[in-house]
């Protein structure tokens, strides 16, 4: 489940997407709704959207992927759903958290920030080196596709 709401914050969208196994376990997405969210966006307001969704597909839930959102986690929590962190909502924070600082091209401003990180969260750092153990590889790659785009960002 997402939320995104338009610059200005006039248009505010849930989205909820069943992402499943099929018979030939082949991964597969389906966005099951897209509806409009008005006042303001609480916990019980998410749960209540969620909560609908559930009911008028008859799910069986095994997990709920979200943002760190304290709403939605407080949602899916309440609940009592087991929670997976978006890997994507991760790596956009901490992209957009380092742009600054690679903007003044000081790297050692950013590694440094990156240790105090690891160092103060036993999570994070677990999360880090199962990230840089497991997909490594993957992030190199991603990063040289992207590094062309890297002047027009810092726009």
């Amino acid at each position: 489940t997402d939320t995104w709401i338009s610059k200005g914050g006039r248009v505010s969208l849930n989205a909820v997407v069943a992402t499943y196994l099929d018979d030939s376990w082949n991964l597969k997405s389906v966005v099951l709704a897209a509806t409009p969210l008005a006042g303001r966006h609480t916990a019980t307001t998410l749960q209540a959207k969620l909560e609908r969704v559930i009911k008028f597909y008859d799910l069986n839930v095994g997990s709920v992927t979200s943002d760190s959102a304290s709403n939605i986690l407080k949602a899916v929590s309440d609940m009592q759903f087991p929670r997976i962190p978006c890997f994507f909502h991760q790596m956009h924070l901490i992209v957009s958290s380092s742009l600054d600082d690679w903007s003044d091209k000081n790297i050692i401003i950013v590694l440094k920030k990156l240790a105090r990180t690891l160092n103060m969260s036993p999570s994070k750092r677990e999360f880090f080196f199962e990230l840089t153990s497991k997909d490594g590889r993957e992030l190199i790659g991603i990063c040289k596709l992207l590094s062309p785009f890297l002047q027009y960002t810092l726009r």
